[in-house]
């Protein structure tokens, strides 16, 4: 899998995730080994997520190098790591 075609299952992720209402595209940055994504989100109880996804090749293998968010959560008993788990396992 390429740097692009990872990237575009990160994004096909996000709009298939149940709990993102929608999401703007800020940056998106790819090379033949490493890219980028920066994505403000608005989640289902209207919080407003800035996300960054990190990711790179690593022996023939495109993965998450790393995952960076801010932004403001509403629902006190979710945290933010628990909302980029359910993004992700969603």
């Amino acid at each position: 899998m390429t740097i692009h075609e990872y990237l575009e299952e990160c994004i096909l992720i996000l709009t298939t995730s149940p709990i993102i209402e929608h999401f703007h595209l800020i940056k998106r940055r790819e090379t033949a080994t490493d890219g980028y994504l920066r994505i403000q989100a608005t989640i289902t109880d209207s919080s407003i997520l800035e996300i960054s996804i990190y990711c790179k090749i690593t022996e023939g293998i495109a993965h998450i190098n790393g995952i960076g968010f801010t932004g403001k959560i509403k629902r006190k008993n979710l945290s933010g790591d628990g909302i980029m788990r359910n993004i992700i396992l969603s």
